[in-house]
């Protein structure tokens, strides 16, 4: 039966309740109740690639997240999680390329920017880190940690 907008929102509530406390098979249970709402499908695939995560069913998450894009390709969080899946496993030009599709579809969420980042100063590629954080600064100014990261990679004596 399906729910109404309502109901399956308090159903995904109540599967995150469920989720935070480790009841996984108690959070699937409502996870999937919160699915049968056709109006929120993208999110409630996401909540079971992050039920999959839990439960470290990387390839389940996987794709999970790929049918949460599937019914709406900028779905940022889908993206997101797909690139930490990504960068997890090592594969790490797939996450930038996440990492960037995020940035493009949703302009404001920090995370693409500051995930992007990581990977390229992990990767000691500083000019690329640089380049990403004065987009992000100029997509959320004033945002503490972009302006943080900003102002560590510009001080002098850093690499550049």
């Amino acid at each position: 039966e399906a729910l109404g907008p309502t109901q399956a929102i308090t159903a995904s509530n109540r599967g995150y309740l469920e989720l935070k406390r480790r009841r996984y098979d108690d959070a699937e249970k409502w996870f999937k109740k919160a699915l049968s709402r056709d109006g929120v499908q993208p999110m409630m695939y996401a909540n079971l690639g992050t039920l999959a995560i839990a439960r470290k069913n990387f390839p389940k998450a996987r794709t999970l997240y790929a049918q949460a894009l599937q019914r709406n390709h900028k779905f940022a969080v889908a993206h997101w999680m797909l690139g930490r899946i990504d960068a997890s496993m090592g594969q790490i030009e797939a996450a930038k390329k996440r990492f960037s599709t995020m940035i493009t579809v949703a302009p404001k969420d920090p995370r693409g920017y500051l995930e992007l980042t990581g990977l390229h100063l992990a990767g000691k590629d500083y000019k690329a880190a640089l380049k990403v954080l004065i987009r992000a600064q100029q997509a959320i100014p004033g945002h503490p940690q972009i302006n943080r990261l900003l102002s560590q990679i510009r001080q002098p004596g850093q690499p550049k």
